[in-house]
């Protein structure tokens, strides 16, 4: 019989906001060289995310668009590649939009984005165990 893979969970990223299960060691250690490594860019020197170094090294080619689009929120200093990343920033940040809610029963949590909704339900923040003690 084959054990579906979150049965057998034994290591989870604790990178912030990740919250990724993994079956083992070797899976985890691969997840975090992909994701969460940084890489210096050789041409400006600002550290990137390892899965973000062909987009980033793109705004280097002639032509390439170093423009960022502000968020008009006083005193918000975000700034985005593009108007779909501006758009969920507002409706998350500044509206408070929060459209996903925690399935649990009781719970109530809502999220601005699906995927923290998912780690959360992950988390095990939900697990409680119901433990009597004998005396023996």
């Amino acid at each position: 019989m084959r054990i579906p893979m979150l049965d057998r969970v034994e290591a989870f990223c604790s990178e912030p906001g990740c919250m990724k299960q993994f079956p083992n060691e070797q899976c985890l250690k691969a997840h975090i060289q992909s994701c969460h490594q940084h890489i210096t860019c050789e041409i400006c020197g600002t550290k990137q995310l390892k899965k973000n170094i062909k987009s980033h090294l793109r705004t280097h080619e002639e032509g390439g668009s170093m423009e960022r689009i502000k968020c008009d929120y006083e005193g918000c200093l975000q700034t985005f590649t593009k108007k779909s990343n501006l758009r969920q920033h507002v409706k998350a940040v500044h509206l408070e939009n929060k459209p996903f809610v925690c399935c649990f029963p009781g719970c109530g949590k809502r999220f601005a984005y699906k995927h923290v909704k998912d780690n959360h339900e992950k988390s095990g923040c939900h697990v409680h165990a119901h433990v009597s003690f004998i005396p023996g």
